[in-house]
């Protein structure tokens, strides 16, 4: 075996045979409950426990893990309860059993489905998120008393619908496609509040695919839980990188990392501090410049982070979940780099704005059918899930002017992604089937030059996408300009 060979079975040693059968022996069953004693504890505080007790039944009892996990999603929900609204033990059992109704009357219409009203099942999508949205404006609307058992379940109300609305999409889903019609409550409601947490974006896209992804065989539920071990490992390994890096760039760190590098630092701003400067501070143009690559391996960081911690746990579980984030800054297109660098909430835009727009759309126009298909997901997909997501800030906490701003920034983030994405579409599609260009003698310079243009393009990009709203269009205009010396 040569060094490249050896080297990628050190790196993949979770796929080692021997290492998968002992894995599902007893004592080896025992050794990755160890190991996920030592990897979670540290992050995962108070759920600790909750999560760690549940594997441990889960490894015992592995037919069993929907309904253990369905009882976690208890806890989940009891911990979703914003402060307000656990004064007291009616407040908890009310927001509680809110969170319950919201759940159990999706899946109720998606397992019956076929019974809906025709204009229903034709526009399922359109009208829960019709239904959830309006009724989360109204409920932002409603004066939320705190003390109050009306003023404890509107603000839980607040909180859990941005958080459900795309999970309960999932139900929905698989409502529309027939197969929720066998299933059961408990095989939605511990993905709807799951233990492994996540933004409004699902982690695991829903019914279908925890039943495709899902791993009975012994060695095959071993080989899940050794790749989720993996997963945290590499999650704590980054974890100690981003906070090197950030001290390295910025000066924001740990005592301890501070004093490791004697308190040197490049003293670098974060991109969103630049933006917030413009105009006032008079920083370099390669400063500038260097403030995008930074925002862009710190914005992987995060999602690769959070992504391989919450997979992690779902492989433990045994299932084959997808990673969140697998090497996007080695992407050679932007496609493949969208692919790679927040692979579930590009398969939600997939789900449910891409394909639908695509079966239906210029059918005998292949090109301008994937423009449309690439914009609905990419574009306007991207734009409905971010204002909907702020809907809160923009209505009722920003001047009209101020929304309006941070409306078109995200419109034209939106527009720019989708038109990156469908040029790169193209390009692919258009090198199927030819045969490959000689090497030549630089084929390593090639390939960075790849790499350097989608830097280039999403560092750009994340101008128009980073935080906080307040920012406004003009600003990262201002801010953009100055790139260039402007």
């Amino acid at each position: 075996m040569n060094r490249a060979g050896r080297l990628r079975r050190i790196l993949n040693w979770h796929e080692d045979p021997r290492l998968i059968a002992w894995a599902a022996t007893p004592l080896g069953r025992l050794a990755l409950w160890a190991a996920a004693v030592l990897l979670l504890t540290p992050r995962l505080r108070l759920f600790a426990l909750l999560v760690l007790s549940l594997m441990v039944l889960a490894l015992v009892f592995p037919a069993r893990r929907i309904e253990l996990l369905a009882l976690g999603s208890l806890a989940v929900a009891y911990n979703f309860l914003p402060q307000s609204a656990r004064a007291g033990l009616l407040p908890k059992l009310g927001g509680m059993l809110l969170m319950f109704v919201v759940i159990a009357l999706v899946f109720r219409a998606a397992r019956d489905f076929r019974k809906l009203p025709r204009w229903a099942q034709h526009h399922p999508f359109l009208l829960l998120h019709a239904m959830l949205y309006g009724s989360l404006l109204l409920a932002h609307a409603l004066p939320a008393e705190r003390g109050t058992f009306l003023g404890a379940l509107v603000t839980t109300y607040r909180h859990v619908v941005p958080f459900l609305v795309w999970r309960c999409s999932y139900v929905m889903l698989a409502g529309k496609r027939g197969s929720a019609a066998k299933s059961r409550f408990r095989d939605h409601f511990f993905y709807c509040l799951p233990i492994w947490g996540g933004t409004g974006t699902p982690i695991g896209k829903g019914y279908d695919y925890f039943r495709q992804t899902r791993a009975d065989a012994p060695e095959e539920l071993a080989a899940a839980r050794l790749s989720g071990i993996k997963l945290l490992g590499l999650a704590w390994i980054l974890m100690g990188f981003r906070e090197l890096f950030f001290a390295l760039v910025h000066g924001k760190a740990s005592p301890g990392v501070t004093a490791f590098l004697g308190g040197w630092n490049l003293g670098l701003p974060t991109l969103g501090g630049a933006i917030a400067a413009t105009g006032t501070r008079g920083w370099s143009t390669g400063t500038l410049w260097a403030c995008l690559g930074i925002e862009l391996i710190s914005s992987t960081l995060r999602w690769a982070i959070s992504g391989h911690f919450a997979v992690g746990i779902i492989r433990l579980f045994g299932f084959r979940a997808f990673r969140n984030t697998y090497r996007p800054l080695l992407a050679t297109t932007l496609v493949d780099f969208w692919n790679r660098f927040y692979f579930y909430f590009k398969e939600l835009l997939v789900e449910f704005f891409f394909f639908p727009t695509y079966l239906k759309a210029f059918k005998s126009r292949p090109r301008l059918r994937i423009f449309a298909a690439t914009m609905a997901a990419a574009g306007a997909g991207n734009l409905y899930f971010h204002v909907m997501r702020d809907i809160r800030h923009l209505v009722f906490l920003m001047p009209p002017a101020e929304a309006a701003s941070a409306a078109a920034t995200r419109a034209f983030y939106s527009l720019l992604l989708g038109l990156g994405i469908f040029v790169s579409m193209l390009r692919e599609r258009e090198r199927r089937g030819k045969p490959s260009p000689p090497h030549g003698r630089w084929p390593a310079l090639r390939r960075l030059r790849a790499i350097a243009g989608v830097w280039l393009f999403f560092s750009l990009l994340h101008i128009w996408g980073v935080a906080p709203l307040e920012f406004g269009f003009e600003r990262r205009a201002r801010f953009f300009c100055s790139l260039f010396g402007f």
